[in-house]
């Protein structure tokens, strides 16, 4: 990991092209990507079937934080840099925080892996269980959406 960052961290000092300004915040998203990589597994880790949920412990509270959260700083960046002047460093750290750090914080192979689980095997299963997966498509899609609109108007 070290000699991954030193290089990245070499690639955005040398970095001396005309699409200097494109290139750069994609090298600082890269050093950040590790990190929402971290993040996430430790929201798993930590959340997901945990007791304390009770009947809810089939609920993947970890994915489903860490898919929120990272609509959540989406939404706030986005906002910063679409109607507020920011300076271009500020900006391309804006835009390195949401390609790097809330695209590996947030995961849809993930939570299709978990969808598939919370689909029944067999044909004659529960209703209970159908409902189970539908409510965490609908409580994901929904929450993730409505926390990255209204956090976007909020800092616009």
């Amino acid at each position: 990991l070290v000699i991954l960052y030193v290089g990245l961290i070499v690639g955005l000092a040398v970095n001396d092209t005309p699409h200097q300004y494109a290139s750069r915040w994609l090298w600082l998203g890269s050093m950040l990507a590790p990190l929402g990589v971290f993040t996430r597994w430790q929201l798993g880790l930590k959340l997901n079937g945990a007791a304390w949920l009770g009947a809810w412990k089939w609920l993947p509270v970890g994915t489903l934080a860490a898919n929120c959260l990272a609509c959540l700083i989406d939404g706030v960046f986005q906002g910063f840099i679409s109607y507020r002047h920011q300076s271009e460093w500020t900006e391309q750290g804006l835009k390195s925080v949401i390609e790097g750090f809330d695209g590996a914080l947030s995961t849809v192979s993930t939570w299709m892996m978990e969808l598939y689980k919370l689909m029944p095997a067999d044909k004659g299963a529960k209703a209970e269980t159908f409902a189970r997966m539908y409510a965490y498509l609908f409580i994901s899609v929904i929450l993730s959406s409505l926390l990255c609109a209204s956090t976007y108007e909020w800092s616009t």
